[in-house]
């Protein structure tokens, strides 16, 4: 595998297939690339398409952060790999189950 983006870190905030596509490309060059999932039931694929969502994702750590709430937004303005291991309200979502 190609790790042309070895050292990046790209925060995905998508909830599409198209946008999916595109920091799938970039997982895949070695971009770490951090999603973002509402806590409330996660990228839409999901549960419609797990099959489509694997493949659209992988390569990619996954988070459910509600960006509404004081906490999940201080998170987002923060370093990702800082505010993952601080005490705010980011939680695991595991491969293939929905937030």
């Amino acid at each position: 595998m190609n790790e042309v983006l070895a050292g990046v870190r790209v925060l995905d905030l998508t909830n599409a297939l198209a946008a999916s596509s595109a920091t799938k490309i970039l997982a895949d060059l070695g971009a770490e690339v951090i999603k973002i999932e509402n806590p409330a039931g996660g990228d839409y694929t999901r549960a419609l398409m797990p099959y489509i969502f694997e493949s659209h994702n992988r390569n990619k750590r996954s988070f459910a952060v509600d960006l509404k709430h004081p906490e999940g937004s201080h998170w987002s303005s923060r370093s990702p790999r800082r505010a993952m291991s601080s005490s705010s309200r980011c939680v695991r979502v595991p491969r293939g189950r929905s937030a």
